[in-house]
């Protein structure tokens, strides 16, 4: 199974991506840092982008079965709407994928 994990470099992303591996899964992510998670998981397929960008979304959802966000503010950030736009924007694009 080919999992797509959204906000993957935050902490409770990091901790799906290491179980989902342990399990076996096959591990897409898209991130802002791609760095951070091809150092700690090098066997996974990591694609730059950001979810307020729609176009870089659909490069991760390519084949993927299923898909999970862990998307949040980074830190004590005022900005909170990664939730609604980002999740809207993932969704849409599942849509065009069949999901």
């Amino acid at each position: 199974m080919r999992l797509c994990v959204f906000g993957g470099t935050g902490s409770t992303g990091l901790n799906v991506i290491r179980v989902a591996r342990a399990e076996g899964y096959d591990v897409v992510a898209l991130a802002r840092r791609p760095e951070v998670l091809q150092s700690q998981f090098p066997g996974i397929q990591v694609f730059s982008g950001d979810v307020y960008r729609p176009e870089s979304i659909k490069a991760a959802l390519v084949n993927s079965d299923a898909v999970i966000s862990t998307l949040g503010p980074v830190g004590r950030a005022r900005e909170t709407t990664i939730y609604s736009e980002g999740v809207l924007n993932i969704a849409e694009a599942m849509r065009e994928f069949g999901g």
